[in-house]
C-alpha cells in the first residue's frame, strides 16, 4: 500500500522537502548523480524531489534523506515530528517518525 505525507506544517510540503534536500546536497558538495546513487534512485527521481514535484511517498523521502545522512526528523529541525499519513486517500493514525527512522 502506498503512503504519502499529508502536510500538517509547511515543512512537509514537497517544495520545502526539496529545498532541504538540495541545501544538504550542496553542503555535502556532491552532484545530483552522487546523491541519487546514495539514495538508490535515478537522477530524474532525485531531481523531481529537489524541485518539489509530485507527491513522494514517505519511503522515497526517507531514502533520499538517508542517502544524504539525514533523518525524517530533520524536516522539523530535529524536533518531534508528527504528521498524518494518507493511505489511498484516507488518513491513518499519527506516525512515529522515530520508529520509521530506526527501521
Amino acid at each position: 500500500m502506498r503512503s504519502t505525507v499529508e502536510p500538517t506544517d509547511d515543512a512537509f510540503t514537497p517544495a520545502a522537502i526539496g529545498r532541504l534536500l538540495k541545501t544538504r546536497r550542496i553542503q555535502l558538495e556532491i552532484t545530483l548523480t552522487e546523491a541519487a546513487r546514495r539514495a538508490d534512485m535515478t537522477e530524474a527521481q532525485f531531481s523531481r524531489l529537489e524541485h518539489g514535484r509530485g507527491n513522494p511517498s514517505v519511503s522515497t523521502i526517507s531514502r533520499a534523506m538517508k542517502g544524504l545522512g539525514m533523518t525524517l526528523q530533520d524536516l522539523a529541525g530535529g524536533g518531534d515530528v508528527t504528521a498524518r499519513i494518507v493511505h489511498r486517500g484516507r488518513p491513518a493514525n499519527a506516525v512515529d517518525w522515530e520508529a520509521i527512522n530506526s527501521g
